[in-house]
């Protein structure tokens, strides 16, 4: 059982509730669930096929990603923050500092228009 805990998992965006997306240098924007949503679904979507996982030991990225993300999405309580790929290195994704996720093609492509 004590294994199940590091087996990729995924989560689901509360479509009643909001997304808000907060780019590092930019303004936020709030998506709601009820008034758009096509809209919501489009950025929920690539995020709920994310494969996150918790690591086995100590990961730095986890830690300190609030301060490096380049955008973060929050939905009922959900924080992914979201660091682009620079300098060679690859995207990722970590979900309130517990799990990380690599950076899909589809979610990068979404946020497009946030950055």
């Amino acid at each position: 059982m004590f294994g199940a805990y590091y087996l990729p998992f995924h989560i689901r965006f509360d479509p009643d509730g909001l997304i808000l997306i907060s780019p590092a240098d930019g303004p936020h924007q709030m998506i709601d669930g009820h008034r758009d949503p096509d809209v919501f679904a489009q950025i929920a979507a690539p995020c709920e096929t994310l494969a996150f996982r918790r690591p086995f030991v100590p990961d730095a990225r986890l830690s300190d990603a609030f301060q490096r993300d380049d955008i973060t999405l929050s939905n009922h309580g959900r924080d992914l923050y979201i660091v682009l790929p620079a300098g060679g290195a690859p995207g990722y994704v970590v979900l309130n500092d517990e799990a990380s996720a690599p950076l899909t093609a589809d979610l990068l492509q979404v946020l497009g228009p946030f950055q």
